[in-house]
């Protein structure tokens, strides 16, 4: 069984240092503007270490699928599945991960998984 570590600059608790790092102000009025700028790019770079994670979680997710074979997952899990595969094939040896989980992504981004989910179970809120 394949094990993926996530690195460093995308290990979920990470994201959570770079969200509470450097909040306290001593001068709030005179930094304001500072700490805006600063909020928004932590925003900015917690938001991408996050997608980071979501395409590594929707390879990972697939490949636990395919050891589950013959067992049939449901609908939209089943058209997620096969929405990845189209782009990510299975891993059946070692290769380099890092354009599969950007390939993952793209589908994120672009609406593609979630289209495809949808297709096959209806809207989703």
């Amino acid at each position: 069984m394949t094990t993926v570590a996530l690195g460093g600059a995308l290990a979920p608790e990470d994201v959570v240092g770079v969200a509470r790092a450097g909040w306290k102000v001593a001068f709030p009025e005179e930094a304001e503007r500072r700490v805006g700028a600063a909020a928004v790019r932590k925003c900015r770079e917690v938001l991408q270490r996050v997608r980071a994670v979501l395409g590594i979680e929707a390879v990972c997710a697939a490949q636990a699928l395919d050891y589950r074979a013959p067992l049939r997952s449901g609908r939209g899990s089943a058209a997620a599945h096969a929405a990845l595969r189209a782009r990510v094939p299975p891993l059946e040896q070692d290769r380099p991960l890092s354009g599969d989980f950007t390939a993952a992504l793209v589908l994120i981004e672009d609406g593609s998984l979630l289209a495809a989910v949808e297709a096959a179970v209806g809207g989703l809120e």
